[in-house]
């Protein structure tokens, strides 16, 4: 038998405390391994996972923007079915336009979400007035200058790096 499944004889309260604490290491090594393997299964499926939001893209459509959904069934149909697609045959007439308006108005949603995410991160809100007075409180008018909310606009570390690039690339 191996040192982690040997049967030891429990006689006395300390060997039952000295075998709860070796168990409780080898369950600490295990858990860790575990989740060292489950991190290292979830990086092998990324690819697969990918493929999966992409087909699911293409056959769900985004409902959290009905006008830009209307926006891509107008253009769809007009652009796909009436020019780009008039010869060809009616299946590739109702399945293209079909994938292609599921898949727009899923990225058209994900960048939606992004860019308020961005603006998120962006604005930031301070609320200054009591801890930081700009104007002594001794008058209701100072008081009432110093009732603020200060905004400030941050750029993102992708932003600058962004205009680093384009300045060096310019100059």
């Amino acid at each position: 038998m191996n040192n982690n499944t040997r049967v030891r004889k429990i006689q006395t309260y300390d060997d039952l405390v000295e075998e709860k604490k070796r168990l409780e290491q080898l369950l600490t090594i295990q858990k860790e391994q575990i989740s060292a393997n489950w991190i290292e299964i979830k990086e092998e499926f990324k690819p697969v996972n990918n493929i999966i939001s992409f087909f699911s893209k293409l056959t769900t459509r985004d409902k959290s923007n009905p006008l830009v959904n209307m926006g891509i069934d107008v253009a769809g149909d007009l652009l796909l079915r009436k020019i780009l697609l008039a010869k060809m045959g009616w299946a590739t007439r109702i399945v293209v336009p079909f994938l292609l308006k599921n898949y727009s108005s899923n990225v058209f949603a994900d960048k939606g979400k992004a860019l308020i995410q961005k603006v998120k991160h962006w604005m930031k809100s301070n609320k200054n007035g009591k801890s930081q007075p700009k104007y002594s409180n001794d008058t209701e008018t100072d008081r009432a200058k110093n009732r603020r909310v200060e905004f400030a606009i941050y750029a993102s570390e992708e932003l600058i790096k962004e205009a680093k690039q384009q300045a060096v690339s310019k100059g």
